[in-house]
């Protein structure tokens, strides 16, 4: 107990937190690393939570007087390791979910029928096109020459912006692989 209190007061009194840190290091580390999922422990850096929880427990001087031997300090050491393992997780989470999947992206620049008239190529461009895609990649071209946007195409066909997109992407690569070019 004392020499808990005497290594924790030269803690504070002198910043050398390697004494007291690598004492608890194992502990502490098996505690972060059982409240973290695996996907999460390997990107993330156990030491640095834990010098995180170090950190807030030695922020607060009345836990730290608190202190009466090594299982209390343990105790509070768990406690502070497990919620700040905890709410690490649930930032990363947050942040995931935060992200926006299903931005809104400019609609491909594809010329309708009515647009090409004058260039006789650029007519003759969807009987080229047609044969070569599938009727899923047709029916999406039809409603983007007819003047909707990403966006709208997915509402009008009931699926997902990325969809539209990938299966644009999609277009694109088999028409290169045909030598058609759409700007």
């Amino acid at each position: 107990m004392r020499q808990l209190e005497d290594a924790v007061t030269h803690l504070q009194t002198s910043g050398d937190v390697n004494a007291v840190f690598e004492r608890y290091r194992a502990f502490a580390l098996r505690i972060i690393r059982k409240h973290l999922p695996g996907k999460l422990r390997r990107r993330l850096c156990s030491s640095d939570i834990l010098q995180d929880a170090w950190l807030s427990v030695l922020k607060r001087p009345h836990i730290i007087q608190s202190l009466n031997n090594s299982t209390s300090c343990r105790q509070i050491l768990r406690a502070f390791a497990r919620r700040k393992a905890i709410r690490t997780y649930r930032d990363h989470v947050r942040l995931k979910r935060s992200i926006l999947r299903e931005c809104s992206v400019e609609g491909a620049n594809i010329m309708s029928h009515h647009e090409s008239a004058s260039e006789p190529e650029q007519v003759d461009l969807w009987k080229l096109v047609a044969p070569v895609l599938t009727a899923a990649e047709q029916r999406v071209i039809k409603v983007l020459l007819a003047g909707h946007s990403n966006r709208e195409a997915a509402a009008i066909l009931g699926t997902s912006e990325a969809s539209i997109r990938r299966l644009l992407t999609r277009v694109r690569r088999t028409l290169a692989r045909n030598c058609v070019t759409i700007e």
